[in-house]
């Protein structure tokens, strides 16, 4: 018993430490994310069941868009997991095997729990919609079905984030090699690839860029917002930053840093995209704000103007932003992010379930203290599973490196997602 508490005691200290050598802005970054994503939830799954209402709650949180907390999560990714293979591969020390072993341990431990979970609750619409499906889960590719017909909804990203980390190592091999001078420019025709790949998706289904009508959003929504080369736009945006923090002497990194040299231009017109992406205003007013291909457009727009950001920051600019979100009180949030994620949509559902069969009074303060409820329920669940499933592999995951022992990224790096 004595060991258990101790074990405990300790994992909780080491839970709100801040580890030497972290970016702890890219912490920030990520748990700014997680509270977006929830927000956004929070919205989606109490006005499904007729909670959310009118009142002060859906005003306040109306007007903030979650989903967009995905994309940063989507540069993040590219980020950390660039910085990491870029760094290794600079140095001859990338292993495919160790890459792929610290990766499924990483991740694969918290996201099967959270199916398994799934599968032994009772089914609900709202969290399992078609449970046939769940093989696709099981296998990463939860975003091939229809977005309204996948068994966990919101694991979309997930297998998106996978399926292009299963490629990427082996292309980023093949041109650090040969020509690392032109991985940057192709980083940048990937990315612009994706766009295009939205609108060739839009013509295949029929949808015109200026399309409104719901039907219209739902099959964008069902067949085209989940596109893993569409989605991995967001991605690249990321791996931008990784080529600007690791190939430091490359023409692509001098451009970079002469840019943000200037009057923290990145930043100003970073904070003019996000401010048009995330207010009821629109910067590409021959689309319309509410059209679905400003939709489209808006999710990469929103991580090229994070990337933008976190090269400022990376290379000595936006310094206020930069101590903001390097603030003590972003550590703990963006260490429980990736539990958060799975965990918060099972925690809402069945706490507003809980809500509506009560039959509690539809008040502001009854909502408020739901969101409250649902917000501190899901917090405490993700920290059950960091401690009891994610770190026990954390620490495990050094036994995964292969026998080189490659040396650290030459760009200290936190755990990636």
């Amino acid at each position: 018993m004595n060991l258990s508490l101790q074990w405990l005691k300790n994992s909780l200290v080491d839970f709100f430490r801040v580890a030497p050598g972290r970016l702890r802005y890219v912490d920030g970054l990520r748990a700014i994310s997680i509270f977006l994503v929830m927000i956004g939830h929070v919205k989606f799954f109490f006005s499904l069941q007729g909670v959310m209402g009118s009142g002060t709650p859906s005003r306040v949180l109306g007007p903030i868009k979650g989903d967009y907390g995905v994309d940063v999560f989507f540069t993040i990714s590219g980020i950390l997991i660039g910085s990491i293979v870029f760094s290794a591969l600079r140095k001859g020390t990338f292993s495919f095997r160790g890459f792929y072993t610290r990766r499924f341990l990483r991740l694969a431990p918290a996201y099967y729990a959270t199916l398994l979970v799934l599968l032994l609750l009772p089914k609900h619409p709202l969290l399992t919609n078609q449970h046939d499906n769940y093989l696709y889960n099981f296998l990463y590719l939860s975003n091939f079905p229809p977005l309204l017909g996948q068994f966990m909804g919101w694991s979309w990203s997930l297998s998106i984030e996978e399926q292009f980390y299963l490629a990427f190592p082996a292309l980023a091999a093949v041109l650090v090699r040969t020509k690392r001078a032109w991985v940057p420019w192709l980083v940048v025709v990937w990315a612009g690839a994706g766009v295009a790949w939205l609108f060739v998706l839009l013509a295949i289904q029929g949808l015109a860029p200026s399309d409104t009508r719901p039907e219209g959003v739902q099959t964008f929504a069902n067949h085209i917002y989940a596109s893993t080369m569409y989605r991995s736009s967001g991605i690249c945006c990321g791996l931008l930053v990784a080529c600007a923090m690791v190939f430091e002497d490359s023409f692509f990194a001098r451009v970079t840093r002469r840019v943000i040299g200037f009057r923290n231009v990145l930043v100003i017109i970073s904070s003019i995209v996000l401010a048009g992406t995330f207010l009821p205003i629109s910067i590409l007013p021959t689309l319309g704000s509410s059209s679905i291909a400003y939709c489209g457009v808006s999710h990469v727009m929103v991580s090229a103007a994070v990337a933008a950001m976190a090269l400022s920051m990376h290379f000595g600019k936006a310094r206020a932003l930069k101590g903001f979100l390097s603030a003590r009180f972003f550590s703990p949030f963006a260490k429980l992010s990736y539990s958060l994620y799975l965990l918060h949509p099972i925690v809402f559902v069945m706490l507003t379930e809980l809500f509506v069969q009560r039959a509690f009074a539809r008040t502001d303060r009854s909502i408020w203290s739901l969101v409250g409820l649902s917000v501190a329920a899901s917090v405490g669940s993700a920290m059950l599973m960091y401690l009891f499933i994610e770190k026990p592999v954390l620490d495990l995951r050094g036994t995964a490196r292969d026998s080189s022992k490659p040396a650290p990224p030459a760009v200290p790096m936190p755990e990636p997602r």
